[in-house]
């Protein structure tokens, strides 16, 4: 970005009676603006994507996935999904979320009951709105912010009755 900002100085420098200068600052301004724009776009998108991890997303894991899916208890399928590097590095099955492919996002298959994983296990079939956020919270990279395993003692915290009440009355 710095280069073509550079480039259109420079550009502005020169005469601009000149028409190769003339086209040069043109494209130099419409380059700077498209890049202005597309970083824009990607800042709100992930504006977006943390937004439906803390009212969705990680409600939705703690209450029904990490009775089993946890870095520290049952882990079954070898899966934990209790913080960012246990869904990218998945579990028996591949990857949970690959972010940007909810096609290629294991955690859509079992949320969505295809192909014999039911999830949560032995619960009700997640509602619709719950899919659909899990599929745009991938679609739009899947922020999330747990870049460590957490202690056993933090899991216990985030896991009391206390604190999936406190969550859910906002």
């Amino acid at each position: 970005m710095l280069l073509y900002a550079f480039m259109l100085v420079s550009a502005w420098k020169k005469p601009l009676r000149e028409p190769s200068n003339r086209g040069r600052a043109f494209a130099s301004a419409a380059l700077i603006f498209a890049l202005i724009v597309t970083a824009a776009a990607s800042g709100a998108r992930a504006g977006e994507g943390e937004d439906l991890f803390e009212k969705v997303i990680r409600p939705y894991l703690v209450e029904r996935c990490y009775e089993c899916h946890a870095t520290h208890g049952m882990r079954e399928q070898d899966l934990a999904v209790d913080w960012a590097g246990g869904l990218s590095e998945g579990g028996a099955s591949g990857p949970a979320v690959v972010p940007g492919k909810p096609t290629e996002s294991v955690i859509m298959t079992a949320l969505r009951h295809e192909d014999s994983l039911l999830m949560p296990k032995g619960g009700p079939k997640p509602a619709p709105e719950i899919v659909k956020a899990f599929e745009r919270w991938i679609e739009v990279g899947a922020p999330d912010p747990r870049r460590e395993a957490p202690s056993a003692d933090a899991l216990a915290k985030e896991t009391s009755w206390e604190a999936i009440f406190a969550r859910r009355k906002q």
